[in-house]
């Protein structure tokens, strides 16, 4: 066990289409880095909520293979709130490659800054990539519409569009893909979020798995 106040999260994206990735950083190493495999970090809109820490443990994905976690592995880490301190551990790396971590604690106060900081600044994104958040912060205040359809919202993704994903049942995906326009991103989000939650999702989207 170790305690560390250095904790840092950095946004990576080389520009609109590429890739995000979140990539915590512990005392000035890169935790995804050290261990040992190519896998990138958890995108934005995924992974910045899961971060926040409660007095419940809950386990959150950090980096996943881009083939999927079932093919070449992912990095989990289980985080939980201890009085001032917050707890990154245990670890779990599916990935095979022999690394194992040690549990890590921050002082809660500056976790919570930092955390706060990364959600609220938004100066590296793209219109599209503010779009899929927007709708995204949209449609999980309409969790009664999806599971009044048995489904339940996985999340909106940012490709060359807008891709929305749900579950039907627990055990059917489903994608919406939607092409943007150039109007306001605020606007847009309106439009879209209409269209989801007018009637039955699988409608609109395709099964995908």
């Amino acid at each position: 066990m170790r305690t560390s106040s250095d904790f840092q999260l950095r946004i990576v994206t080389s520009g609109p289409g590429s890739l995000v990735e979140v990539r915590p950083m512990v005392a000035g190493a890169d935790v995804i880095a050290q261990a040992d495999n190519d896998f990138p970090g958890a995108d934005p809109i995924s992974v910045l909520l899961a971060l926040q820490a409660g007095d419940e443990p809950h386990e959150v994905r950090l980096a996943e293979a881009e083939c999927t976690e079932l093919c070449c592995g992912a990095l989990h880490v289980t985080i939980r709130r201890d009085a001032d301190q917050v707890v990154w551990g245990p670890w779990r790396n599916t990935s095979d490659t022999g690394t194992e971590f040690e549990e890590v604690r921050f002082d809660a106060v500056a976790y919570d800054a930092e955390l706060r900081r990364v959600t609220e600044d938004h100066s590296w994104e793209w219109p599209a990539r503010t779009v899929a958040r927007l709708l995204e912060a949209e449609l999980r205040q309409h969790g009664d519409h999806f599971a009044a359809w048995d489904c339940e919202l996985n999340g909106v993704n940012c490709l060359d569009g807008v891709v929305v994903v749900f579950t039907y049942r627990a055990n059917q995906r489903f994608r919406i893909d939607f092409v943007l326009t150039d109007r306001p991103p605020a606007e847009q989000v309106v439009g879209l979020a209409g269209l989801v939650l007018a009637g039955d999702p699988r409608k609109l989207g395709k099964a995908i798995g």
